[in-house]
């Protein structure tokens, strides 16, 4: 039914189909007032938005203005319009909001649409005066007293009962005087009034708050969002070590770039066991003052059987500045085969881009 607003889903289709572009002016136009600049339609693309209809002020009834587009620069995003602002030569300044909707409203392209539909509704009503002449030289002048219906069956695949078939019939009834009505001039500005409304209506609705929602979503902010390098987001890094080696401190993890906070760390055996003359292992940072995660007692050679694990929980501080590192110390060599233990740590970054 006409005049009745369409649901909310109709109402964004409408609002997305019909808006090219928004924004706000970022530099002031020149002094004919009849252009405005905004450097983020630049590289748009020559002749964008050329014959759209521009809003200036949108929602905004004292200031609200628009008209057709006339020329695009697409290198300073310049956007030249049929006429000044207000009728005003005045550089239009920064600051303005402004909406270009995809509807062409060129005059002249309007005024030759109603000229063609008059000329065919002359046809229709009255084919001894016809304008296009097409009905009048296929049905003959109806004075000349020729059967309308001989001429139904005329040419025969080209006739006109071959030609009208029940599903063009469908479209003709479609064609009603209401709706020709509607492209007359004089009602274009009330319906896009009625357009202006809707996308006023849905501007309020999208809030800024909800606006930022939707940037979320752009892919430019995805990466961030799941870059696990994020301030305080859990990291976890593995590594491995040879416990049959020489007497010795070898580093396990280094802090780099960011500060980082180590909250667990495990190491787990292979399927084989040390043995002696090992004695132990220890696990620190290389502090200064060393925080021991694993002790000699835990890290005995007795605890280090097959596939044992050792762990630690808590929280400590390496700093990227100093390239601060946690080491496993070897107090006495195996001597043995290789026995290649699993170490994990789970951290997180004190300032974004911390790893281990």
């Amino acid at each position: 039914m006409y005049g009745k607003r369409p649901p909310l889903d109709e109402e964004k289709s409408l609002w997305e189909a019909t808006l090219a572009a928004e924004g706000v002016t970022t530099a002031a136009g020149t002094a004919a007032g009849d252009n405005f600049i905004d450097a983020a339609l630049a590289g748009a693309g020559d002749n964008s938005f050329v014959s759209m209809l521009a809003v200036l002020y949108p929602g905004q009834p004292q200031r609200v203005d628009s008209m057709y587009i006339t020329a695009f620069d697409n290198v300073a995003g310049r956007v030249t319009l049929a006429g000044a602002y207000k009728g005003v030569a005045l550089a239009i300044p920064a600051g303005v909001p402004y909406k270009i909707v995809t509807f062409r409203f060129v005059p002249a392209e309007v005024a030759a649409l109603t000229a063609l539909v008059q000329a065919l509704m002359l046809d229709v009503g009255d084919a001894s005066t016809a304008v296009l002449g097409s009905l009048f030289g296929i049905l003959g002048d109806p004075a000349v007293g020729e059967d309308l219906a001989t001429r139904i069956g005329y040419e025969g695949a080209l006739s006109i009962a071959n030609k009208l078939t029940a599903a063009r019939a469908l479209l003709l009834d479609e064609i009603t005087a209401l709706r020709m009505a509607e492209l007359d001039p004089a009602n274009i500005p009330t319906d896009l009034a009625a357009i202006i409304a809707y996308v006023d209506e849905l501007e309020t609705r999208l809030s800024a708050i909800r606006a930022g929602y939707l940037d979320e979503l752009a892919a430019a902010n995805i990466p961030a969002d799941t870059d696990p390098k994020v301030m305080v987001r859990l990291q976890i890094k593995a590594t491995t070590i040879d416990l049959n080696q020489a007497a010795a401190t070898y580093v396990l993890f280094t802090a780099n770039t960011q500060d980082v906070v180590v909250e667990k760390l495990v190491l787990r055996m292979p399927n084989s066991a040390l043995a002696a003359p090992f004695t132990y292992l220890t696990i620190q940072t290389d502090d200064t003052t060393p925080i021991v995660l694993i002790d000699a007692t835990a890290g005995a050679v007795g605890n280090l059987t097959a596939e044992a694990q050792l762990a630690w929980t808590g929280a400590i501080l390496l700093d990227a500045g100093t390239a601060a590192t946690i080491g496993l110390t070897i107090a006495v060599a195996f001597g043995g085969a290789a026995t290649v233990a699993d170490v994990i740590a789970e951290y997180r970054a004190v300032v974004a881009g911390g790893t281990l």
